[in-house]
């Protein structure tokens, strides 16, 4: 009896450190600048990565950037039009680009280009980082130079292009440069220290689930299988050549390779086979199939939630809901816990990614454009430029709150209903009574201190307009009311008597 099995080769995904290539005179990230290829490639497959790079990207660019065009003409005239040339020729199609690179890898960059005397900056396009490979760190720590290439895998068909450095004091000599902006921190020097680098093994646990699955349903093939065949192949004399023989082992390792071929790797686990010595009846050559795995379908959906749920906490994802995906707080939830998941997403994560594209713009491009060298800072209380945010999430309350926090002409104007007049528009219009004026309008003792008042009039005690404006103000008569009750004034001259009411 024979046996035999295959092998899978399972290795972990690490971030590689940046490694000098003396003969391209570049940084390579990866063997032969493979690495952010391959980042790429495993969001693209990791259904969570790709959802949460795709929502990052459009709450960082949001509406695009705003500008009072009033106050900076100038500004407003360059964000319209910062390339004459290809698709990116506004400053928000720019943005939303270089916002998509930043989401994926926390790096962007952008060719500079700069007028013939170098002293402003003209033009602006995006550069796809995937494409930058930067050259060595002079004595000043300074990168001089950056190599482009459209695909690093193939530099003998797209041969890699040097440009300069964004450097404004070079820029008389060098027109065009490249801006390049990542994300430092203290370890890093030629690339961005990677939020999802803890998790690129559980991206890659995605995409390898996405594809067994469908391999699970087009072959069903169980997983962990011992194959067994009764009959295993005998030396067999070659029909083609009689002096040639075909050996049963080379006749197994064909079988072995068919199978392998086509279950290696995520489309299948282990497959064992164990061969037959040739010595059963011919009945006996159905190959039998035992599963002899202990996985069952809770077992995939476990791992693929923990997937999920590590991708989504390294990305600061408060919610499934803020990247569109199902869970606890789907949009079919509590209202207010999917605000605040959204507000704390965009808050902690987002926001200070439109900081620092802000900040890049006006400290290192914007005072070298033609008539805004004297632009007043991001800090100040209206930035000459911002970014305009959108939230997927509107603030719609229930009438009870929005009866609590608004008064009666916000109400009115949420359904198009103008302000209500009020008695000061309209003297006759009837104004809302207080408690203390309902209760002595009502009672009897408030008729009683009417009368009294009115006996007061008539022995000229007192004037006619101090009873008007006492019905009004203690009982909350609208004027027309007022002057119902108090009788008109006599021609004759009233004295008041000194101690009276006025």
């Amino acid at each position: 009896m024979e046996s035999s099995s295959i092998q899978i080769q399972l290795a972990a995904i690490e971030v590689p450190e940046p490694k000098k290539d003396d003969t391209a005179g570049v940084i390579y990230w990866g063997a032969k600048h493979s690495f952010m290829p391959t980042l790429l490639d495993l969001i693209r497959h990791s259904p969570t990565a790709a959802a949460m790079t795709r929502r990052r990207a459009l709450f960082v660019a949001g509406s695009g950037f705003t500008t009072d065009a009033d106050l900076y003409p100038v500004l407003a005239a360059f964000l319209k039009n910062v390339a004459s040339t290809g698709k990116y020729r506004t400053a928000n199609k720019l943005l939303r680009q270089i916002s998509k690179d930043e989401s994926k890898i926390q790096a962007w960059a952008m060719q500079v280009v700069w007028s013939k005397d170098g002293k402003y900056i003209t033009e602006l396009y995006p550069q796809k980082v995937k494409t930058v490979a930067p050259g060595p760190m002079n004595e000043e720590e300074e990168v001089e130079y950056y190599m482009l290439c459209r695909d690093w895998s193939k530099q003998d068909k797209f041969p890699p292009q040097r440009i300069a450095a964004f450097n404004p004091r070079t820029a008389k000599q060098d027109k065009v440069q490249l801006y390049f902006w990542f994300a430092e921190d203290s370890d890093t020097e030629y690339f961005p220290e990677l939020e999802l680098a803890p998790v690129l093994n559980y991206m890659k646990i995605e995409g390898r689930l996405s594809k067994y699955h469908d391999n699970r349903v087009a072959t069903r093939f169980g997983i962990d299988t011992i194959i067994t065949i009764q009959k295993g192949p005998v030396d067999e004399q070659d029909p083609t050549d009689a002096t040639k023989t075909i050996s049963a082992k080379s006749q197994r390792d064909k079988f072995t390779e068919g199978i392998k071929q086509k279950f290696q790797g995520e489309d299948a686990e282990s497959i064992f086979f164990i061969w037959g010595d040739g010595s059963t009846d011919s009945a006996d050559k159905m190959a039998k199939v035992q599963s002899v795995t202990t996985v069952t379908a809770e077992t995939f959906k476990s791992v693929a939630e923990e997937a999920q749920q590590a991708i989504m906490s390294v990305g600061g994802v408060t919610s499934p809901a803020v990247i569109g995906l199902p869970g606890s707080g789907s949009l079919g939830g509590n209202a207010s816990e999917i605000r605040e998941a959204y507000e704390m997403y965009f808050n902690s994560v987002c926001k200070p990614v439109q900081v620092s594209i802000l900040e890049a713009f006006y400290d290192d491009i914007l005072p070298y454009v033609k008539g805004m060298e004297d632009l007043p800072g991001l800090d100040e209380d209206e930035p000459a430029l911002d970014i305009i945010t959108n939230l997927p999430v509107k603030f719609m309350f229930s009438e009870s709150t929005l009866e609590n926090i608004l008064d009666d002409d916000e109400l009115r104007s949420m359904i198009n209903y103008g302000p209500a007049k009020t008695p000061e528009d309209d003297p006759n219009q009837k104004p809302q009574l207080t408690e203390a004026q309902a209760a002595l309008s009502g009672s009897v003792g408030g008729q009683s201190s009417i009368d009294a008042m009115l006996s007061l009039l008539a022995q000229k005690l007192t004037t006619r307009e101090s009873c008007v404006s006492r019905l009004k103000i203690f009982y909350g008569m609208t004027e027309e009311e007022a002057q119902g009750i108090v009788p008109q004034p006599s021609t004759e001259t009233v004295e008041v008597a000194p101690g009276t009411i006025k």
